[in-house]
């Protein structure tokens, strides 16, 4: 940024789980800059992941505060180097993460006001200014007794919602403090104030402990929040008499200035001066602003956030992994209703305004299932049949909740209905009784009509209607999604250009604080704003006869969703109630439990909703034999007729809460019957009456065994075709072997799964059954499939084998290669040439398979000899371990006490700092360029190769893979050769890879590349490898999944004995066999490793710096698992593990380094959603070897 930049700038905070951003604007609100810490990559010492710490206890989750306070000087470090005109800074504000808790020590006040400007904050606020040094998060759930106790005390969950605008919740911040007080007697008699993290950063600015703010006080269970003052009741319930003082004074509201920065801040960082001590706010109209920097209230981030992206009368609809909806609601007569499944927030500036929040579990996980199971994994099928279904859905309703949900609570699975059936108050249709085509629309259809039933009830009575709906989140971007809640919620769609809305929410604080006091106090956000908000697009407009459609399919789906709920309790009710959950027999609810359907728009006739006869010829439905079902009943949830499961939860969330303490029976205008209203109904989406010809219900499939040649379901057995199932003429199948690749980014691994992830099986399968390879009759029973080798999640494949029965000549299909290759996606291909397999010449094709025919017995993992695996990884992870870690601390204090040996050099002499780490690295991005301009030496690659060797032969891989005794024989493997290829520079980084070729492998290669890496890097003797092949158990870490590649499997046994029968056969003999290689394709693999693996691993490595972090992981542990890595190579009593014994400060594995995803998007869902402490799950010994091969 230019230094000579004129005008006013505004500093907006987001103190996060994960970071702390920082967000700096202009007077005109546009960007400036933007700067973030990452604690996890940033501040490796404290230990965290995702910014947290789980434990000690049960549930109990912290985040360390001197990790915040030392968080705080880097990131204004950052700010300067980064060219920032920090004098301009004339107002600073900004957001926390919700409910977090901050305990104040009785000296903070004083070490506060006495900050010495040649210090950091960290050396002297920590630990003397806290009473304790942590602080429970939001993920915290262990205050569930705390949570029932208040709810009792307050006259029970409603009673609460009514007080305090929700229910009591185990991370609301009132719990946490009881839980404190019960737990911590005198950590908690030594606290002087309690501070929320929004009000803990703006103490730190001020030297003093400030106010809460009144938004992020209501999600605390202890403040009124129609009034926005405390409850002396709910204080004296969860902290007793002393909690009052130490809340210190009523919440704050936003826009006010609570002082100037602290004297620490001008001379540290060159901030503004002020006037102290702050003056009362009438005053500061006199002041030149340009003169001083003020502090304003920070808020939570949900708040900030609708701050940067709605006004007053706005909606913002966010649809990532979850769904949350917000609705900011201007001041009214009359309060907005509170409901126990929702949230009611004061708003941050508006004292009479509030925020309303409804939150569902069930967001994109029930649209990406939906998507893979209707829509063959693609999002573009899944909008194809959204828009091929008219409004209404010719009828079919849909709720998914393939977790517990939290609105409607506690409901769980798939249920379908049909218009004509609520006329009758039965339970749910089956799922394979709606079409399988109109599942998508249905999701989308129910998702957002269970948000729209509930706004009316939220906003206060003759509120005016809605003005804008912003979506954001991941789903926000596709425009099929985007229309439909154009059309549902009957507002323009908008997405806003702000990614970082919490932050940007901070600097609009910030200046409004600025802007309102230089006029003496006065003006709203609004009129500061003008009701623009910056950034936002118009992406969607409503159609006004769809959205009439809508309008009456609101008690439509309140009646569907009321039968759930209803069913729900019944089970819950019964002695046997898990077995009862997902029965698909009728029952019949009494009719004031349901929500009366209104009639439909007489314009939606049967004519109108008649999708195109060539689409309807095109549509496969679902039609799952009996066997097939069997299989996937256990493990799906989204199955109405799954087994007994054990009854869903959601903490804290009582089972009686159903949708009618939103919307009851009781209802207005609810006259009808439920018979009238559900005939009236039927009338106008079907086009006819009461009388007139009904629907007809769907026949009972027979249930039965399989006929033993298994290429025909129960319902084609009996003849039952129908013009969407012509009845296909019986083709033969033969044994075959197709040779793929793939790129294994973002799909759960290669071997196909019942619970329907993504898999390269599973889209292989399909394009097979799409391309008429494998006949529809079996499209749902993939038994005979057999892989050479199955890769896990993310790992990538140039050459694999799958065996499978497939369909080889179908009529109209001359080249089932090119055929196949035109239903895969780009990531996968199938590779060779085409030998003897029809009596014609082979069609050239631009993507062509090799598909060999093999014998009737053949299976892929049982008949390949070997495999060969490939690894890359930057040199950079060569560097030893940073000085001052956790894991050099570890080892040097270890090394101390070995004796010194006269075979070795001397362990008791400190270790000389490698030139890498001399000098000041500066920030984590500098840090990271100079360790990607790094180069190995020679003598560190031979090193290598000599540690390599030792893996050579056959050994005892037990510390290798998982659940192994070292007694089990299965452990021996035998390694044929490991070669390690000189370094090659890509970019600005040298990478390195390392071949393996071996009989078989055990679980995981990714342990065997972190033994070779982590000993050469600390100068670990290479005995340490033989070591691990004794009968001690450690633990070794895995390696990131983005750098493991699959070569091809090895059937050289298997081509040798073809060739014997063949020497006495001529190639066109039906019993001529073709030997199994890829050395054909070389070209052709060559290329697509380049495009689809080799590029966007090293992109991935660019953008996130994926094996840095796990450096810094591994850097960061300072336990005695890794104490094998000393300077004799030997296993010490420490670092062995034990059965049944618990260890001291085990090493946490990250869930973020098995993900290789090389989108943005997914790569931001894994760090946010799985980067979390991955613990090896026991896996079976036949699983086992189906991995290992």
């Amino acid at each position: 940024m230019s230094s000579d930049l004129t005008g006013p700038l505004f500093l907006g905070l987001d103190l996060s789980t994960q970071q702390l951003k920082a967000i700096v604007i202009a007077q005109d609100a546009t960007l400036v800059h933007e700067s973030a810490v990452h604690f996890d990559n940033d501040l490796p010492s404290y230990g965290t992941t995702n910014g947290a710490v789980c434990g000690p206890g049960d549930r109990e989750v912290t985040s360390p505060v001197a990790m915040w306070l030392e968080a705080i000087d880097l990131l204004f470090d950052r700010l300067k180097n980064a060219g920032v005109e920090v004098r301009a800074i004339s107002a600073i504000s900004g957001a926390g993460q919700q409910h977090g808790s901050v305990y104040w020590s009785q000296s903070a006040e004083a070490l506060l006001s006495s900050l010495d400007p040649t210090k950091p904050l960290v050396s002297q606020l920590s630990p003397g200014a806290f009473s304790l040094p942590t602080a429970p998060i939001w993920q915290d759930s262990s205050t569930t007794q705390e949570c029932r106790s208040l709810e009792q005390f307050i006259g029970g969950p409603q009673a609460l919602a009514d007080l305090t605008g929700s229910r009591a919740y185990e991370r609301f911040t009132g719990n946490q403090i009881a839980k404190i007080r019960r737990l911590q007697p005198d950590a908690y008699a030594s606290t002087s104030r309690i501070s929320l993290v929004s009000s803990f950063i703006p103490s730190v600015f001020l030297g003093r402990i400030v106010a809460v703010d009144i938004s992020d006080a209501s999600g605390m269970n202890l403040m009124d929040v129609i009034t926005c003052k405390w409850n002396d009741a709910l204080l004296e319930a969860c902290g007793g008499p002393e909690l009052r003082s130490k809340l210190g004074p009523e919440p704050e509201i936003g826009g006010t200035v609570l002082g100037t920065v602290s004297k620490w801040w001008v001379e540290r960082y060159g901030l503004k001066p002020g006037i102290l001590p702050p003056l009362p706010i009438l005053l500061y109209s006199c002041l030149e602003y340009s003169s001083e920097c003020i502090v304003a209230p920070f808020t939570g981030d949900n708040p900030a956030s609708v701050i940067a992206l709605s006004a007053p009368g706005d909606a913002v609809l966010s649809l990532g992994t979850s769904t949350t909806f917000l609705l900011s609601i201007p001041g009214a007569d009359t309060p907005p209703k509170r409901f126990t499944t929702s949230h009611l927030l004061s708003h941050p500036t508006d004292i009479h305004g509030k925020i309303a929040m409804l939150c569902y579990k069930n967001g994109a996980l029930a649209r990406e299932q939906v998507r893979d199971r209707y829509a063959d994994h693609n999002w573009a099928r899944f909008n194809e049949l959204v828009e091929a279904s008219p409004p209404g859905n010719n009828g079919n309703f849909g709720l998914y909740f393939p977790l517990p949900e939290i609105i409607p609570p506690d409901v769980v699975g798939q249920h379908t209905f049909h218009i004509e059936n609520l006329e009758k108050g039965v339970a749910p249709l089956a799922v394979d009784d709606i079409p399988a085509s109109t599942h998508p629309r249905a999701i989308l259809e129910s998702q957002f009509l269970s948000i729209r039933s509930r706004i009316a009830d939220i906003l206060p009575q003759n509120s005016p209607p809605l003005q804008r709906l912003v979506a954001t989140g991941g789903s926000s971007a596709n425009q099929t999604i985007r229309q439909i809640a154009a059309d549902i919620f009957g507002m323009k769609v908008f997405v806003s250009s702000t990614k970082e809305a919490a932050g940007m929410g901070g600097a609009l604080l910030a200046k409004y604080a600025w802007w309102k006091a230089a006029r003496g106090g006065n003006g709203t956000l609004e009129d500061m704003t003008r009701g623009e908000i910056t950034g936002l697009q118009c992406v969607a407009e409503p159609r006004e006869e769809v959205s009439d459609v809508f309008e009456k399919l609101v008690d439509v789906y309140r009646a569907c969703e009321e039968q759930v709920v209803s069913k729900a309790i019944l089970c819950f009710s019964t002695v046997n109630c898990t077995q009862s959950l997902f029965i698909g027999s009728s029952i019949r609810l009494a009719s004031k439990q349901l929500i009366l359907v209104k009639s439909f728009s007489s314009s939606c006739n049967r004519r109108d909703m008649e999708g195109p006869t060539a689409l309807k010829r095109t549509l496969h439905e679902a039609d799952i034999s009996d066997s097939a079902t069997k299989r996937l009943k256990a493990t799906d949830p989204m199955s109405v007729d799954s087994p007994p499961l054990a009854p869903p939860t959601n903490a804290g969330v009582h089972p009686n809460e159903s949708f009618s303490s939103l919307t009851g029976a009781d209802a207005p205008g609810n006259t009808l019957s439920v018979k009238e209203r559900a005939e009236d109904a039927k009338a106008q989406i079907t086009g006819k009456n009461a009388q007139g010809k009904s629907r007809k219900e769907p026949k009972e499939k027979r249930v039965g065994r399989r006929n033993r040649r298994g290429t025909r379901n129960d319902e084609a057995a009996e003849g039952n075709e129908t013009l969407d199932h012509p009845k296909a003429p019986r083709l033969p199948k033969r044994q075959c072997a197709l040779l793929i690749g793939f790129c294994g980014s973002g799909y759960s691994g290669m071997q196909i799964q019942p619970d329907h992830k993504t898999t390269i099986e599973g889209v292989l399968f399909q394009a097979m059954v799409r391309a008429g390879a494998v006949s529809q009759d079996n499209a749902d029973d993939p038994i005979s499939l057999a892989r050479a080798a199955r890769t896990d999640a993310g790992v990538h494949a140039a050459g694999n084998l799958v065996s499978l029965k497939m369909i080889t000549m179908v009529p109209d299909v001359p080249d089932m290669v090119a055929r196949i290759n035109e239903e895969l996606p780009p990531e996968i291909r199938l590779w060779g040439y085409v030998r003897r397999l029809a009596l014609r010449p082979p069609v050239r094709s631009l993507r062509p398979l090799f598909q060999v025919r093999v014998q009737n017995s053949f299976n892929a993992r049982l008949v390949c000899d070997s495999r060969k695996y490939t690894y890359f990884f930057p040199t950079y992870l060569l560097i030893p371990p940073t000085p001052g870690s956790g894991l050099d601390r570890s080892l040097q204090q270890y090394a101390a006490t070995l004796p010194p040996d006269s075979q070795s050099p001397a362990v008791d002499q400190p270790k000389n700092s490698h030139p890498f780490w001399e000098g000041d690295l500066g920030s984590y991005e500098r840090e990271l360029v100079r360790k990607r301009s790094w180069r190995v030496g020679s003598e560190q690659v031979e090193r290598l190769r000599q540690t390599a060797r030792k893996f050579e032969g056959t050994h005892n891989f037990h510390n290798f893979t998982v659940g192994r005794d070292f007694s089990d024989r299965s452990n021996q493997r035998h390694m044929k050769k490991i070669e390690i290829f000189d370094p090659v520079v890509y970019g600005d980084t040298e990478w390195i890879s390392v071949l393996f070729h071996g009989q078989s492998f055990m679980l995981h290669q990714r342990k065997m590349m972190s033994a070779l890496v982590l000993s050469c890097r600390t100068d670990a003797p290479e005995q340490v490898i033989e070591e691990l092949y004794g009968p001690s158990v450690v633990f070794i870490p895995k390696m990131p999944s983005l750098g493991l590649l699959l070569e091809e499997p090895i059937f050289d046994s298997y081509n040798t004995r073809m060739a014997a029968i063949n020497e006495k056969l001529d190639p066109s003999d039906p019993d001529y066999r073709p030997s199994i290689s890829f050395e054909a394709h070389r070209d052709a693999i060559h290329a697509f490793k380049q495009k689809y693996i080799y590029d966007n691993m090293r992109q991935v490595e660019d953008r996130d710096g994926l094996f840095d972090a796990w450096m810094r992981h591994v850097d960061a542990y300072s336990g005695n698992d890794l104490l094998y890595l000393n300077p004799k190579g030997t296993i010490p009593p420490a670092a062995i593990i034990k059965k049944n014994e618990r260890r001291d400060n085990p090493f946490r594995e990250k869930k973020r380094f098995d993900a290789t995803s090389f989108s943005v998007d997914e790569d931001e869902k894994a760090k946010s959603m799985a980067d979390e402490d991955d613990e090896e799950p026991p896996i079976s010994k036949k699983d086992l070897a189906d991995t290992e091969g």
